[in-house]
């Protein structure tokens, strides 16, 4: 008996002070996370960087971790639809789910881009109805998105709130030093350039930094394109002149390898997503740094 009390009082501590379990869908919202909650969290993202987020299976591991969440923070704008919703249900986790205090949906404090009007039709390919969901490559959009990761940490722990706040304001901080840095670097080296997309995974990049984007290699969002589709994408890009074209790993090569011969048009390719445990900053520098190596 006295052993036994002799363990429950050195366990007694790390009980009391044990961490906010976060469970998220992407690296972005993960490193977010880890920015505001610091020691008070635990942190880990259900994807790697690998995949592409709009189509991956509920993987019994996944389910497994979601289990365990205190706070399970998705991208959202319908980018997890296919995946992230049966996860949930199939935790049995009632505080992450939809109105629970561990739900966080971060692209539902983002102004998003490209919101489509009028009718949607599955004609219409991989649309989102709420707007374009990359918005992790804008440094203004992270704040967005790390505003609705505070807000579930305070919900969730609510006697930290302080640290969460000032964590958040030095992240916002940071954030908008680099934003200004990369604005810099685009007005320098990027500007009065035409670019092209294979799908629309860089608007929020060509928005912050200034840049237009022409085009889309993609005629309809999720479906590789024809060869008339490309023939007329690829010959539009040749005459509006277009010097670089962005894509990531998960595009069809072949169909980028079509577009650059027949418009005469570089492809940089690009990581679509950071991996696990990257740092954003360097993450988002090295793509800036890239564009501008790349640019002919």
């Amino acid at each position: 008996m006295f052993k036994k009390i002799i363990l429950t009082l050195f366990l007694f501590p790390f009980i009391l002070d044990a961490k906010i379990n976060i469970v998220t869908s992407t690296p972005e919202l993960a490193w977010l996370s880890s920015k505001i909650g610091r020691d008070y969290v635990e942190v880990q993202s259900l994807l790697s960087g690998q995949e592409d987020p709009h189509f991956v299976d509920a993987l019994p591991s996944y389910v497994a971790k979601v289990s365990r969440a205190d706070i399970f923070c998705i991208v959202g704008l319908d980018l997890e639809v296919a995946w992230a919703p049966k996860v949930m249900t199939m935790s049995g986790n009632k505080k992450i789910m939809k109105l629970g205090s561990g739900y966080c949906e971060a692209g539902s404090n983002i102004k998003a881009l490209e919101i489509p009007q009028g009718k949607i039709d599955r004609s219409m390919g991989d649309v989102h109805s709420a707007g374009n969901p990359h918005f992790h490559l804008s440094p203004k959009h992270m704040i967005q998105a790390a505003e609705a990761i505070l807000n579930s940490l305070i919900l969730t722990d609510s006697k930290n709130s302080e640290f969460y706040l000032k964590q958040f304001e030095s992240l916002k901080e940071e954030l908008n030093k680099l934003e200004d840095e990369l604005i810099k670097q685009a007005k320098e080296h990027l500007i009065a350039r035409n670019y092209y997309q294979y799908h629309k995974d860089f608007s929020y990049l060509f928005h912050f930094l200034g840049l237009e984007s022409k085009g889309t290699i993609e005629v309809v969002p999720g479906v590789p394109p024809s060869a008339g589709q490309l023939a007329k994408s690829s010959l539009q890009a040749k005459r509006e002149i277009v010097h670089l074209a962005l894509a990531t790993p998960l595009a069809p090569k072949d169909v980028l390898k079509r577009f650059s011969e027949i418009s005469g048009t570089k492809i940089s390719i690009l990581p679509g997503m950071m991996k696990r445990d990257e740092d954003y900053i360097s993450f988002l520098k090295n793509i800036v740094q890239q564009i501008i190596r790349e640019l002919p």
